[in-house]
């Protein structure tokens, strides 16, 4: 202990002559030094072939099984089966009129959250006059014409047809008939 140290704790009275005479004679230890740990030693890896993994000692992998959970997803069109479904679907790809680079958002409601699909200006107000309408199937939302939508009603009766004047239907809500909405709002 240092001479300092040993005055100030014998002072205190947190320590008697025959403790700091002890503590004197006790060999001190020397400082750690980073020494390995005891215990497993690495195995030495060993050389990759050249070949990969196709060698002598190759085992074929047991062939993986489907989760539980994936194998009974419930399908989005439960009602149709594989054939109705396949037929719904080439339907629908011969059918939309979507562009992939359109110029101009449009927004409607899906269900509750809004959706934003990319038109281009005739496309737009088709959707407005409601000579178009939108198909909602499977998270994807096709472009097709009002007829045609008429005709996919008869291939699935269940299938989410969005149109524009079904929005504009609120819009005459009684309530709001001596509340007009101004039209030179600037967003």
């Amino acid at each position: 202990m240092s001479n300092d140290l040993r005055d100030q704790l014998l002072r205190a009275g947190l320590v008697t002559e025959d403790q700091v005479k002890v503590a004197e004679t006790r060999p001190q230890r020397a400082p750690k030094t980073s020494q390995k740990p005891v215990g497993k030693k690495a195995k030495p890896k060993k050389p990759r072939s050249p070949h990969g993994a196709k060698e002598a000692s190759y085992r074929p992998q047991r062939p993986r099984k489907k989760p539980a959970a994936l194998a009974q997803t419930p399908s989005p069109t439960p009602h149709l089966d594989k054939a109705q479904r396949e037929v719904v679907r080439t339907f629908l790809r011969e059918k939309r009129q979507n562009i992939p680079d359109a110029p101009l958002p449009y927004n409607f409601q899906d269900g509750r959250a809004v959706k934003k699909l990319w038109v281009n200006a005739e496309q737009q107000a088709a959707l407005g006059a409601g000579e178009l309408v939108i198909v909602s199937r499977n998270d994807r939302h096709y472009l097709i014409g009002k007829e045609d939508s008429e005709h996919l009603l008869t291939l699935d009766p269940k299938a989410l047809i969005i149109r524009a004047d079904d929005a504009r239907g609120e819009e005459d809500d009684p309530a709001y008939k001596d509340h007009p909405i101004p039209d030179d709002l600037v967003w």
